[in-house]
């Protein structure tokens, strides 16, 4: 297996981190991944890709570009030219022999660079990327501006819409006959299309060196060794003596949902407290198979034992986890050696079909039936029968149900916690609910307005993050306090 390796880059407007596999000579191949897009599955399949090359004896590098990942610069203050101008600064470190991995809206970044070969898997045109967006954000029910939790000015959107892929030919979207005997017609679309090379274009002239560079003692790499794999983590450094341990919920990768978790460290280390981030196996950067989050103690108490090394001077660790990573440092923390536990939105729901927590159904139905829209809409066939009997009898049969064994066991975990836990659920989030129809206990419970099971925007990441600093800074009486930074 083919471990983890960091390195950076620089720019004109600062520095950023990437990935290397594989050797650092002959040909690189330098893959660039769709834009807005934090999803775990694309990740994963872009680093096995380059681990397979890298069994091949070629090289090749997973960039971070300014306003991505793992980067410092906000995604809102990133523009498409200064990730252009990143990339084209990274082939020339990497030199003539470069080729690029482009995958759909990652298309866009490598339209300046002179490259060796370009291959581009299912490329997306900046209108195409626009146009699911606005898709998003619309079925989300979201304001202008905010697409999947990232702000996006007009000039932002203005610009995309107008950036094509360097060799760019509209799509022909004529309906073509299926081939006989089944099967797709893979000419619909091309699974990857080589375009070959071309003359450099030049650099749009903007104003740079306005950010602030990937250092060093700022925002460290660490690779954590787990069971015969390697998990990638990174460390948001500061002198305070209480750490936050982050844990990723579900499949998300250690920069969190529109790069919330990133944000937060960056925002807490600033603030005085050091923060560590990791991917537990098989998730993002990291290697081996992802077996969910119950089989996740090993990586848990891999990451703390890490956090502890990377900084030694943290003598308390606190760690925070939302969704099914809170459940995860409910039930696995104290074998980590963690001092007191931020839970988001836990995870007590073990799932039966495809229909929401009883909970949620519950509160959800309620809500709607007093609006007198919803009859409106049932009376004129705009609301699915199927699904409202589908749910109400969900929550007739509820009734006589027993909490399941994973709720039994996160709650009795809970309890084991006595004073060191605090949680924080968003009030119209369905976990939440899920989880504040089965809690019981004493710990100290923070409900948030917003409906975000990811806290996404400005408000729910600043309350979020009050929330999350007067949890680390809470001691009992025994306990001394964090000298200032």
């Amino acid at each position: 297996m083919t471990g983890i390796r960091f390195d950076h880059y620089d720019w004109a407007g600062g520095r950023e981190a990437m990935l290397r596999f594989g050797p650092d000579i002959g040909p690189i191949v330098l893959a660039a991944l769709p834009l807005f897009e934090e999803a775990n599955r694309t990740r994963q399949f872009a680093c096995t890709i380059l681990r397979a090359l890298a069994g091949y004896g070629i090289g090749s590098v997973l960039p971070d570009f300014p306003g991505t990942g793992e980067s410092l610069v906000a995604t809102a203050d990133a523009t498409l030219s200064d990730k252009r101008r990143a990339y084209v600064a990274l082939t020339q470190v990497l030199g003539v022999d470069t080729y690029a991995l482009s995958i759909r809206s990652g298309a866009l970044l490598e339209v300046d660079a002179t490259l060796a070969g370009r291959w581009h898997l299912s490329p997306q045109s900046g209108e195409e990327l626009v146009r699911d967006l606005e898709r998003a954000r619309v079925a989300a029910g979201k304001k202008e501006g905010d697409y999947a939790g990232n702000h996006l000015s007009f000039e932002r959107l203005a610009a995309l819409r107008e950036a094509v892929p360097r060799g760019w030919t509209m799509p022909d979207h004529t309906p073509r006959h299926r081939p006989a005997g089944g099967g797709c017609d893979l000419s619909r679309r091309a699974a990857l299309a080589s375009v070959g090379t071309g003359q450099q274009y030049p650099a749009r002239p903007e104003a740079c060196c306005r950010y602030r560079a990937l250092d060093r003692s700022m925002r460290r790499f660490v690779a954590v060794a787990c069971e015969g794999e390697t998990l990638a983590a990174t460390l948001d450094e500061a002198d305070g003596t209480t750490g936050l341990l982050i844990v990723s919920g579900g499949n998300e990768i250690r920069s969190g949902a529109h790069r919330g978790m990133a944000d937060l460290g960056q925002r807490l280390a600033a603030a005085g407290t050091p923060v560590f981030r990791y991917d537990r196996r098989g998730v993002g950067d990291s290697t081996g198979d992802n077996r969910g989050f119950l089989s996740a103690q090993p990586d848990l108490v891999a990451a703390a034992t890490a956090f502890r090394s990377a900084a030694p001077h943290v003598t308390r660790v606190v760690g925070f986890g939302n969704c099914d990573a809170a459940s995860t440092l409910a039930l696995f923390g104290r074998s980590a050696g963690i001092e007191r536990i931020i839970l988001a939105n836990p995870w007590v729901v073990e799932p039966i079909d495809d229909l929401p927590p009883t909970a949620a159904i519950r509160a959800r139905y309620g809500e709607r039936l007093r609006d007198p829209a919803t009859w409106r809409r049932a009376v004129s066939g705009q609301v699915s029968l199927t699904k409202l009997f589908k749910g109400l009898r969900r929550v007739v049969a509820a009734k006589a149900e027993k909490p399941a064994p994973l709720a039994t066991q996160v709650l009795t975990a809970l309890g084991d916690w006595r004073e060191d836990v605090a949680i924080v659920l968003a009030s119209g989030d369905a976990t939440a609910i899920a989880f504040a129809a089965e809690y019981r206990g004493a710990a100290n419970v923070t409900r948030l307005d917003t409906a975000s099971h990811s806290f996404a925007g400005a408000e729910n990441a600043a309350a979020l993050y009050a929330v999350i600093a007067a949890a680390i800074a809470f001691r009992h009486p025994d306990e001394s306090q964090d000298p200032e930074p």
